[in-house]
């Protein structure tokens, strides 16, 4: 998977980057036959709360495509994991 490099509002970087924030967002996603994110729920994160909200936005930026095994282009579950670093 290429990296995604969100740009996040100026406020949060900034408190992120005086505090040397960096965190993860592990998400459920369901992904429609579209390819499109339909649906995503925050399993666990780190810190708690801190970046929600940004990884969720960027996964509806996301478009899948099915693999060999999902011809007919079935909803898929899926989880995946954000990292948040601040360089």
């Amino acid at each position: 998977m290429k990296a995604l490099y969100l740009l996040l509002p100026l406020g949060t970087m900034l408190k992120a980057a005086k505090k040397s924030i960096s965190g993860c967002v592990e998400l459920s996603v369901l992904v429609n036959s579209q390819g499109r994110a339909q649906g995503d729920s925050v399993i666990s994160s780190y810190p708690e709360g801190v970046f929600d909200v940004y990884a969720a936005a960027s996964i509806s930026l996301l478009h899948c495509k099915p693999t060999a095994n999902n011809e007919s282009k079935q909803p898929v579950l899926t989880y995946t994991e954000m990292d948040f670093m601040v360089s």
